[in-house]
């Protein structure tokens, strides 16, 4: 964390500046810095600082219960080039806020949108939410290796994860896993769309979250937090 003049610091996960006094909080006898582009939070001792805190918005609810949904993001022998993909080996197991992707790209990717779909039936599937990946190597680009995408995405325990690309290709497993879904072009974003499915195929793709509570003071959900 790097803090600049006149109290801008620059979060270390987004790298962008905000102010340190308005991103303050206070919970259960602590100090707690949220960055308000991408919700990381930092633990403060502010007594290093030197001076005190009034006015201090108060956070009485914390859920940080943790989400994921998808598969490991790791180098695989097979892969899958474009088109609307769907991993089906790991619903997501609660509900709330997908913050973080990551993909494992076997040649660069472009064009590309990561999802979060709604399963109808058993080969139907509706997109929740979604949103067009973004690292710092412009719009839609996945390089080469495993990529980390901070992203806001809606979950309900029981989605699925899955991503369209017009170029390149993702890591496949085959073997040892349960289903994944593809249709034709891209289906981002879709309802009641029809996929077809593959048996014992892994997709490298995975998403982590929190489920989201109302703080009870100023009636602000705080997502995707981390310690």
């Amino acid at each position: 964390m790097i803090i600049w003049k006149k109290k801008l610091i620059q979060c270390c996960r987004c790298h962008k500046k905000y102010s340190f006094d308005d991103n303050l909080f206070y919970h259960l006898k602590e100090y707690i810095l949220i960055c308000p582009n991408c919700n990381l939070m930092h633990k403060v001792d502010i007594k290093l600082l030197g001076k005190e805190y009034e006015g201090l918005k108060k956070i009485d609810k914390l859920n940080l219960t943790a989400i994921d949904i998808g598969s490991p993001a790791t180098n695989q022998t097979y892969t899958k080039s474009v088109d609307t993909h769907i991993d089906g080996n790991n619903a997501a197991n609660d509900s709330g806020k997908i913050t973080e992707v990551k993909i494992y790209a076997a040649t660069q990717m472009a064009g590309c949108v990561v999802a979060i779909f709604e399963p109808i039936d058993a080969t139907h599937f509706t997109t929740r939410d979604y949103e067009t990946v973004n690292n710092g190597n412009g719009a839609g680009v996945v390089l080469v290796g495993q990529q980390t995408f901070t992203v806001d995405l809606d979950v309900v325990a029981g989605d699925f994860i899955g991503l369209y690309f017009s170029a390149g290709a993702i890591d496949l497993a085959v073997g040892g896993g349960a289903y994944i879904y593809r249709a034709a072009g891209s289906k981002i974003p879709c309802t009641n769309q029809l996929f077809a499915a593959e048996s014992n195929r892994i997709l490298s793709i995975g998403g982590t979250g929190a489920t989201e509570e109302e703080a009870a003071t100023d009636n602000a959900i705080m997502m995707g937090m981390e310690f």
